[in-house]
């Protein structure tokens, strides 16, 4: 029981620090008040929040560092939605022929294809094939390489692809929770 207390006690405590950093009624006000994007953008770094992205996946480490077992488990795997996100990204990039350098901006910070030399590689594909046989085993390519080598022969689809990783992203998450 005191372990369980002085655990609360420690996550309400950063809890409560991060507080002091939201921003105010009036920044928000601010915020909305901003006609553009990139405005918004520019106001956020002024306001010491560069990169949306990074701070949500950061975010998500400092909940993972307070839980343990089940709990942290849960969190663990709602956070790889932004890996199955990367892989949609990625697989469109390919389908439409866009340069790396237009779709590395958009992928998370995360995972095995964030922003490391392996989401590169994958970006670089000629075609939708290619960056299926790019990607990294787990979490997903072995299981979209098996769904692409039974499509007719030249008849991968994007969608299905997409389909496939995202619904086992959720499994994860569900048998987390179980």
């Amino acid at each position: 029981m005191a372990t369980a207390l002085r655990d609360y006690a420690f996550a309400q405590a950063r809890v409560r620090a991060r507080l002091g950093r939201l921003a105010s009624r009036r920044a928000l006000e601010t915020l909305a008040a901003v006609p553009d994007q990139e405005g918004v953008l520019r106001e956020l770094e002024a306001r010491g929040r560069p990169d949306l992205g990074e701070s949500v996946i950061r975010a998500f480490d400092d909940v993972l560092a307070m839980l343990a077992a089940a709990p942290g488990e849960v969190v663990a795997r709602y956070r790889d939605r932004h890996e199955w996100e990367n892989v949609a990204v990625l697989l469109r990039g390919a389908e439409r022929g866009l340069r790396a350098d237009e779709v590395l901006p958009l992928l998370q910070p995360v995972g095995a294809l964030g922003t490391t030399p392996v989401g590169r590689a994958v970006a670089e594909a000629g075609s939708l094939a290619e960056a299926v046989a790019r990607l990294p085993a787990q979490p997903y390519g072995e299981l979209l390489r098996r769904v692409a080598a039974a499509a007719p022969r030249g008849a991968v689809e994007r969608f299905r692809l997409e389909a496939v990783a995202e619904r086992e992203a959720w499994e994860r998450i569900w048998a987390a929770v179980a």
